[in-house]
C-alpha cells in the first residue's frame, strides 16, 4: 500500500492516463521469460477480461497486472538488436538499457484487439521505423522479483533495417 505523499505524487504525474489491466490472479504465466509459439488470437486474447484504470491507481499495486506490448526490433537476419536506454519516465527505468520498445495499453486504444493496438501506437510514439516482418509474439515476461513486478509483458520480435530506425521520443530515450 502506497503512503499518501507517494500515493498523490502519482496522481499529479499520470493525471486522467487510463491504463489497461487484469486481476493478478487471472495472470498464470511463469517468472521471467516463456516462450510460447504464436497465435493471432493474441491480438485478442484479453479483450474484455480487464479494465482500464486510473495509471496512479495500478502502478505499485500488486492486485493488478498492467498489460505491456514489448517489442524486440532486429536486422533481417536477426543478428542484430535495437536498444536504446531509459532516460526519462518511470524513476524505477531510468538509466536502465532494454532490448525492447512498449508501453501501456491506454485508453485511446479502445476495447478490441487491445494488445496489437497498443503495440503499434507505443512502436510509433517511440520510433521512427518501418517494419519489413509481420510482427511475431514470441512469449510472456515477468519478474515478480523487480521493482516494476505489477507489469505483465506480451513480447513481439519485428525486423526493420537499422539504417532506418530512430528514436522519436529523445526527451525519454536514448537509442
Amino acid at each position: 500500500m502506497l503512503n499518501s505523499t507517494k500515493y498523490n505524487e502519482l496522481k499529479r504525474k499520470y493525471k486522467d492516463e487510463k491504463v489497461f489491466v487484469l486481476p493478478a490472479n487471472l495472470i498464470n504465466a511463469k517468472d521471467k521469460f516463456t516462450k510460447l509459439t504464436h497465435t493471432n488470437k493474441i491480438w485478442t486474447k484479453y479483450d474484455g477480461l480487464g479494465q482500464y484504470i486510473f495509471r496512479y491507481e495500478a502502478e505499485y499495486n500488486k492486485a493488478f497486472q498492467q498489460i505491456i506490448p514489448y517489442l524486440l526490433i532486429c536486422n533481417e537476419d536477426q543478428s542484430k538488436f535495437f536498444v536504446s536506454e531509459r532516460i526519462q519516465g518511470d524513476s524505477r527505468l531510468k538509466g536502465m538499457l532494454s532490448m525492447g520498445f512498449g508501453g501501456h495499453i491506454n485508453s485511446i486504444d479502445g476495447f478490441s484487439n487491445i494488445v496489437f493496438n497498443g503495440l503499434v501506437r507505443e512502436m510509433n510514439e517511440e520510433l521512427n521505423i518501418i517494419p519489413i516482418s509481420p510482427f511475431q509474439f514470441i512469449g510472456t515476461i515477468r519478474d515478480l522479483s523487480s521493482k516494476t513486478a505489477e507489469h505483465f509483458g506480451l513480447v513481439f520480435i519485428v525486423k526493420a533495417d537499422p539504417e532506418h530506425i530512430s528514436v522519436k521520443e529523445t526527451n525519454k530515450l536514448k537509442g
